[in-house]
């Protein structure tokens, strides 16, 4: 979105957070769950693709952005990232 659309890193980050939250919310009111373990329909399993091409698209859209735009660097934007990961293992 960055180089395509011209939208820069933090806009095009944010679109892709509100996608991946309607895709999640979708899933979710559609299916009645967002168990991966009970994926038994081609409707679930496009819901989980999305989801997973949505979220790794946010990933390096996000990490792009942490590291050029918001001036953390690189450095910064790994000690961010990987404290929130374990802020987030420790506590479910």
């Amino acid at each position: 979105m960055d180089r395509t659309l011209h939208l820069g890193y933090a806009r095009g980050s944010a679109i892709l957070i509100t996608l991946l939250f309607l895709s999640l919310a979708s899933w979710r009111y559609t299916m009645g769950s967002l168990s991966v373990q009970h994926i038994r329909s081609r409707r679930a399993e496009g819901f989980y693709w999305m989801t997973v091409l949505l979220s790794n698209t946010l990933g390096t859209a996000l990490g792009d952005f942490l590291s050029d735009d918001s001036g953390l660097g690189f450095r910064g934007s790994a000690l961010l990232i990987g404290s929130l990961i374990k802020i987030i293992y420790w506590n479910f």
